[in-house]
């Protein structure tokens, strides 16, 4: 699924009127979603985001960092539909899409980041403190690590996989290409910032 945003388009609204800028957003679907149970279950969770469909509490909902709140929603129905993923994400921040994927899901999660650059550890570690007293399903394990130092080989295997780490063009195409012995031969790949160009060359190239 390929998902663009167009954002600040300015309108002429003629003569004597003030111009206004607006954000819209654009959405395109491409491939057989029907070709796995992936793709189901994505289009699935992606549509009950648009209705909002959603059972994550309003901490959640409201919880400050990246990610907005109808992302929230489909990560957490995705994993809803999904349930037992392995689920690996690379740059947590305060730890917004992690609560949203595990809340009221079974899944075993594994999280790496090292909070230099934007911070965040303490919310994150309060947060998810906060996820373990009610979601019993979730099993998460927290890499304190530069993900470029990691042995993908050694962590396990992972059917979904988030990358929000560094958005330089090497950063993502080292994100998935080192990540790629912990990966299933089938998984869902989220990528942040996918509206950005930078981001679509690294990953076309990788």
């Amino acid at each position: 699924m390929d998902i663009e945003n167009e954002c600040a388009k300015t309108f002429d609204l003629g003569p004597g009127r003030q111009s206004q800028r607006v954000e819209e957003t654009s959405i395109r679907f491409e491939g057989n979603f029907d070709a796995s149970l992936y793709g189901v279950a994505l289009r699935h969770a992606f549509f009950q985001a648009w209705r909002l469909d959603s059972k994550l509490p309003l901490w959640i909902r409201q919880m400050e960092g990246g990610s907005g709140r109808k992302y929230r929603y489909l990560v957490n129905n995705l994993f809803e539909q999904l349930s037992g993923s392995r689920y690996l994400e690379i740059g947590s921040y305060k730890g917004s899409t992690l609560c949203s994927a595990g809340f009221g899901n079974i899944l075993q999660a594994t999280c790496v980041d090292h909070w230099q650059e934007f911070g965040g550890k303490k919310e994150f570690e309060e947060h998810t403190n906060r996820l373990s007293k009610v979601s019993p399903g979730l099993n998460l394990t927290v890499i304190e690590s530069d993900f470029r130092t990691i042995d993908f080989a050694k962590i396990g295997k992972f059917d979904v996989f988030c990358f929000d780490g560094p958005h330089a063009e090497i950063d993502h195409y080292d994100g998935l290409v080192l990540a790629v012995p912990a990966l299933e031969q089938e998984f869902v790949l989220i990528v942040d910032d996918w509206n950005m160009a930078s981001v679509q060359v690294s990953l076309s190239g990788s």
